[in-house]
């Protein structure tokens, strides 16, 4: 559970950044010099408020996948290598 909530909110802080990115270029690329001052501000608020239910969504289902792939990983290192396992941490994987 730790793990996910983890990933999760990392997920978050880096999907919130990067929609304000966009969110930035696309101000400055459909306005081009007549871009307000506030272009990043405005950006950043979207990403908080409006997209803020889809940055979650699409945070949750990374996380849910670096989750996984951290407990095989774990498991792997653990486990005494039988083949059998071997081959089902790789399909995991």
């Amino acid at each position: 559970y730790l793990f996910l909530c983890f990933f999760w909110t990392i997920q978050v802080i880096k999907n919130v950044e990067h929609v304000t990115a966009s969110g930035t270029v696309g101000t400055w690329y459909f306005h081009g010099d007549q871009a307000r001052v506030g272009a990043v501000s405005g950006a950043l608020r979207r990403a908080v408020t409006t997209s803020f239910g889809s940055v979650c969504l699409g945070s949750l289902f990374v996380a849910i996948i670096k989750t996984v792939r951290a407990l095989v990983h774990m498991a792997r290192q653990e486990s005494e290598g039988g083949f059998l396992e071997q081959c089902c941490f790789t399909c995991v994987d």
